[in-house]
C-alpha cells in the first residue's frame, strides 16, 4: 500500500471515529467514558409508558413524549431540566407539599422560552427558563446545593399563594457544581461517582416506577390512587409488581443506560391528593405502604416505591421505548 492509500485509510478511520464520538458523546463535557452496549444478561421487561418532567420541585409536572437524559436529570425540548426550580424559605431550605399541600395545584407550562406558573386565584407567573447571577447556598434534606434567586416578583407570587414568606430559586449544571458524593452526607451519596449530579431533586437525578406495582398497591386500598402521587420521571409498563426491586442496571431505547443507586423511600407526601391539594385524612397510601414495603437493608426504614437512578450513558428516550433490565444483586446487597 502506497503512502497516499495509507493516509487515506488514516483519514477515513479518523472520520469514522469522530462520527462515533459524536453519536455517543455525553452532554456533560467533563464526563468522560466509553459507550457500553447492552449486555446479553439484560432482559426485556416492558416499555416506557409515561415520561414526566417537573420543572419546579413539588409543583405539577408535564407529561411529555421525549426527553434527553443528562447526568443531572431529564431535559425537555433542550431547555427545561427536571426539578431545577424550587421554593425555599428565607434560609434557602427547600419547602414542599409535605408542608404546603397546596403546591400540588401549581400548574407548570412552557411558552416562548418562559416557564409559566398558574395557581387558583393567582395571575400567571412568568419566569425565564435560565437565570444568571449570584449563587446562594440552598438546603435539600441537609445536602449542600446552590441556586440563583428568581427575584422579588417570584417571591411575592409564591408568598401570596402559600401565605408564607418564601422565595424561588433556579439552578443548572453550571451553578450546581457539586456532585452527589460531595453534596450529600449519607452512604448512598458516597456510593455515587464524580459525574453523578442533581438539580433540586430529593436524592438522585432520575426516578422510575412500575405501573404494575401501583396496580398491586391499589388492590390493598379502599380508594385507588394514581401515579401522580409518586412523581416518577419514567413509568414502565409490562413487568410484574415490584419486579423493579431486582433491577441493578436499566436500559431504555437504543442508547441510554442507568444504574439503580437506591430504592425510593416514601413519606407522607404521597398522601397529598393532587386534585384537591389536601392531605388524605386516612393517611393513605402511606399507611398501607408502611405495612409491607419497608426494607431492612441499610438505613431504609421508610416504605419503598420506585427506584432512584443515576445515568451511565446519555441519550434521548421516548414513550414506547423498550426497557431492559439486568437483575441484581444491587451494590448495597453485595
Amino acid at each position: 500500500m502506497d503512502d497516499k492509500n495509507i493516509m487515506a485509510c488514516i483519514a477515513v478511520s479518523a472520520a469514522v471515529k469522530y462520527v462515533v464520538m459524536l453519536r455517543y458523546r455525553r452532554p456533560n463535557q467533563e464526563w468522560k467514558g466509553e459507550f457500553i452496549p447492552r449486555p446479553s444478561s439484560a432482559e426485556y421487561v416492558g416499555f416506557l409508558s409515561e415520561i414526566n418532567i417537573y420543572p419546579v420541585k413539588s409543583c405539577q409536572g408535564l407529561a411529555v413524549d421525549e426527553v434527553l437524559c443528562t447526568s443531572s436529570g431529564v431535559q425537555y425540548d433542550n431547555t427545561v431540566l427536571d426539578r431545577h426550580f424550587m421554593v425555599a424559605d428565607s434560609t434557602g431550605k427547600f419547602v414542599s407539599q409535605r408542608r404546603y399541600p397546596k403546591m400540588a395545584l401549581i400548574k407548570t407550562s412552557i411558552s416562548d422560552c418562559e416557564l409559566l406558573l398558574d395557581a387558583p386565584d393567582m395571575d400567571t407567573l412568568k419566569l425565564p427558563l435560565s437565570l444568571n447571577g449570584q449563587s446562594h447556598q440552598c438546603d435539600v434534606w441537609g445536602n449542600d446545593l446552590y441556586g440563583i434567586d428568581c427575584g422579588d416578583d417570584a417571591a411575592a407570587w409564591i408568598t401570596t399563594y402559600l401565605q408564607a414568606s418564601l422565595r424561588m430559586f433556579f439552578t443548572d449544571p453550571t451553578t450546581q457544581t457539586l456532585n452527589m458524593a460531595a453534596s450529600g452526607k449519607k452512604q448512598w451519596h458516597k456510593a455515587t461517582r464524580p459525574h453523578d449530579k442533581t438539580g433540586f431533586q430529593d436524592f438522585a437525578p432520575i426516578m422510575l416506577a412500575n405501573s404494575s406495582s401501583l396496580d398491586e398497591l391499589n388492590t390493598r386500598l379502599e380508594n385507588a390512587v394514581d401515579m401522580r402521587r409518586f412523581r416518577p420521571n419514567f413509568t414502565v409498563t409490562g413487568p410484574s409488581a415490584f419486579d423493579e426491586d431486582k433491577w441493578c442496571e436499566i436500559f431504555i431505547g437504543s442508547d441510554t443506560r442507568f444504574t439503580t443507586i437506591k430504592p425510593c423511600t416514601r413519606c407522607n407526601m404521597v398522601t397529598v391528593n393532587p386534585d384537591t391539594g389536601t392531605k388524605d385524612s386516612d393517611n393513605q397510601p402511606f399507611k398501607t405502604l408502611n405495612q409491607y414495603r419497608v426494607s431492612g437493608e441499610r438505613d431504609l426504614t421508610a416504605p419503598c416505591f420506585g427506584l432512584h437512578l443515576v445515568l451511565d450513558f446519555a441519550g434521548k428516550v421516548k414513550v414506547g421505548d423498550a426497557v431492559y433490565a439486568v437483575r441484581g444483586p444491587n451494590w448495597w446487597q453485595k
